[in-house]
């Protein structure tokens, strides 16, 4: 199972990825746990392709409290990055933590996104101040995403996104998105400091 998962990643993305990330926790067996946990084949069947997973704890005089998470990032041979993460829990084992944010980026691996759900609502701003058009592909658009849109349209009154459907059949999971958007073209204009 776990190399039909890396095959199904692969052919989503035509590129092998490299996956890396951290993990951190107090200072207890927890923080290798979720590296491990995200690296077992049972977890989203993505082990082979995980290439390293340092585990960080934080010195007491810098960490708050004894939580933990891990942050995991695919980066594809086009230099496409897709992150995921989890955060620990009272109640939740650090393996189940590790898995979810495996399953997260598996997720967005196989979406054929180009940007992941936290990226998303980081680009509008860009989108609406660069020159010519801009365009993304990415998966269901998150509430900061239209909310960034909605925004952007309401205090630029030339900038006007695009959102349309790309890709939904019943092979695809998750369905598509390009959101375009035509920028103002806003350019920084510098004084000569004599």
């Amino acid at each position: 199972m776990a190399q039909s998962a890396i095959n199904d990643i692969r052919q989503a993305l035509r590129n092998p990825a490299t996956i890396f990330g951290s993990s951190s926790s107090s200072p207890n067996p927890a923080a290798g746990q979720l590296a491990a946990a995200a690296a077992a084949p049972d977890s989203s069947s993505i082990c082979s392709a995980v290439i390293d997973i340092p585990t960080i704890v934080e010195p007491p005089e810098r960490a708050f409290g004894d939580g933990g998470g891990i942050v995991l990032v695919a980066q594809t041979s086009t230099g496409c990055l897709l992150g995921s993460t989890a955060l620990a829990e009272r109640g939740v084992t650090a393996e189940a933590v590790g898995a979810i944010a495996a399953r997260d980026l598996v997720e967005a691996l196989t979406s054929g996104a180009a940007v992941d759900h936290w990226m998303q609502d980081q680009l509008i701003v860009f989108m609406a101040l660069a020159e010519g058009t801009s365009s993304m592909l990415c998966s269901e658009l998150t509430l900061h995403t239209r909310t960034a849109i909605s925004i952007m349209e309401q205090l630029i009154p030339d900038v006007k996104f695009h959102i349309t459907l790309a890709r939904s059949n019943e092979s695809a999971e998750t369905p598509l998105y390009n959101v375009r958007c035509r920028g103002v073209g806003l350019h920084r204009r510098f004084r000569e400091v004599k």
